[in-house]
């Protein structure tokens, strides 16, 4: 199991002018354009930055194993290119009229499990395509949703940003490094009949188990499947693609995973090894058809 802790890269990329610039863009040029303009910024990135290469290859040697320097590095800038085109389109969402497709895929599952007012619902996103759209489709259900967060010292980083008229849905719940993180106030949550939302990828120093993921065992987090044992309620993995051509963001809803696990004692993370291995198919699902959008920046292993 692993349990070092890497710090976030998110939080030492951008600045306040950068982030200003590409909203000035949207608001006189366009998504299109704006997009366009990202791929001159990350080529610069994707050569400079080491750092943030050297944390993509994990990955890219996973999806794309036996690729040489070349493609590697093509491989690189794609994929910062994406992350990039991502918060465009998060902040494009919140314009009065961002005129964005969606195209839902299994939303039947979704809105069974949601609509049933009498039991609580754990939604498991990831840092996958435009994650920060998950909130902007949540919305539409109208139900109240509780976010496990990390605390976040940036203030031009607005994780709400997608949703700025559907704020009062939402509960931020910060995720802390004292007893608990945070999960007893989503498993109180979820003993209320509440959704909670969680990030069921990157590790962050937290418990891990291990599932096969585009053909190499990956560690994945504990913790979103403990609250499934534990409340004894259903999870549902939620996975946003996007794509800019076609203006269209895809959500993608799993069936819903049931919880397998004893909450009567102790849990171990071989315990919930069966759901996590279920996530982990849904994530290899998504990342083969759209390999540039996991934004996991890690040690996988």
């Amino acid at each position: 199991m692993s349990t070092d802790r890497q710090d976030n890269l998110s939080a030492t990329r951008g600045n306040a002018f950068g982030f200003w610039f590409f909203r000035t863009m949207l608001r006189w040029a366009g998504l299109k354009p704006t997009c366009a303009i990202v791929w001159l910024i990350t080529f610069f990135y994707a050569l400079a930055d080491r750092q943030a290469r050297k944390r993509t290859l994990s990955y890219l040697n996973r999806r794309f194993p036996g690729d040489g320097p070349l493609r590697r590095f093509l491989h690189i800038w794609r994929l910062f290119t994406a992350q990039g085109q991502a918060l465009v389109l998060a902040r494009q969402l919140a314009s009065p009229n961002p005129n964005i497709a969606f195209v839902e895929e299994n939303r039947q599952a979704m809105a069974e499990l949601i609509g049933n007012q009498d039991q609580g619902v754990i939604i498991v996103t990831s840092h996958f395509g435009c994650w920060q759209a998950a909130m902007a489709a949540l919305a539409g259900f109208n139900r109240k949703i509780n976010l496990l967060v990390q605390a976040d010292n940036r203030i031009d980083v607005e994780k709400l940003m997608a949703v700025p008229h559907h704020r009062s849905l939402f509960h931020q719940i910060i995720a802390s490094d004292g007893p608990g993180g945070g999960l007893l106030e989503c498993l109180q949550a979820l003993q209320n009949r509440e959704v909670v939302c969680i990030m069921g990828d990157r590790t962050a120093g937290a418990k891990t188990v291990s599932a096969d993921f585009l053909g190499a065992s990956a560690s994945f987090p504990i913790s979103p499947w403990n609250l499934t044992a534990r409340s004894g309620c259903p999870a549902i993995v939620f996975l946003i693609a996007f794509q800019i051509a076609e203006r269209q963001l895809i959500f993608h809803f799993s069936d819903p995973i049931l919880p397998a696990a004893n909450p009567n004692h102790k849990l171990t993370p071989e315990d919930v090894k069966p759901e996590v291995e279920k996530y982990a198919a849904e994530l290899e699902h998504m990342a083969k058809r759209f390999p540039y959008q996991v934004f996991r920046f890690e040690d996988w292993d």
